[in-house]
């Protein structure tokens, strides 16, 4: 609680308006305000796990997003490069990040950094909006155990009233290496 994070809770207002609008009712997007969610949650966890200590907090979150973006999703390269040489440049990321999000103490950190990537010819990009796509098709047939889920906004703008469990969950059912 705070100024820092009254601002922070401001900009992600603001920034969910504008995502909406990406979004549309049915569409995949760059997710600047869900992410921001999606990593409060995340923070929100940590600072529960660790208690009031600053520098505990500062090493958890440390560990938590290398362990997400360095091991878990470098990680991922190495291993589907050994296994199946070959893969093009676009399913190695998409294979990756679904590793990032599988693989986290704190999955919400993983899928994060998803929500914020871009969607654009790279191979990042082609790997954030296929993961997307995929959490999309699960949610919609899935909207029952979603709690809190409200069917006026767009599907995706609510990845973050997904449990840690369920978030694990669809991002299995996304990988072949998982199912």
């Amino acid at each position: 609680p705070g100024p820092t994070r009254d601002r922070f809770l401001a900009n992600t207002e603001r920034a969910a308006l504008e995502e909406r609008t990406a979004l549309g009712r049915d569409g995949v997007a760059p997710l600047p305000a869900t992410s921001d969610r999606l990593l409060l949650q995340a923070w929100e966890q940590i600072a529960a796990r660790i208690g009031g200590d600053d520098g505990a907090f500062i090493a958890e979150s440390w560990r938590a997003t290398n362990q997400t973006s360095i091991e878990s999703h470098e990680g991922r390269h190495a291993l589907d490069n050994l296994a199946e040489p070959g893969l093009s440049t676009n399913l190695l990321e998409y294979r990756a990040k679904l590793s990032q999000i599988i693989f986290a103490d704190y999955p919400r950190l993983g899928l994060a950094s998803v929500a914020s990537g871009q969607h654009n010819d790279t191979a990042h990009g082609y790997g954030n909006r296929r993961v997307l796509e995929g959490y999309r098709r699960w949610m919609r047939r899935h909207l029952g155990e979603i709690t809190g889920f409200d069917r006026s906004e767009p599907t995706l703008s609510q990845l973050d009233k997904l449990t840690d469990e369920q978030i694990v969950v669809i991002a299995r059912s996304l990988d072949p290496w998982a199912r």
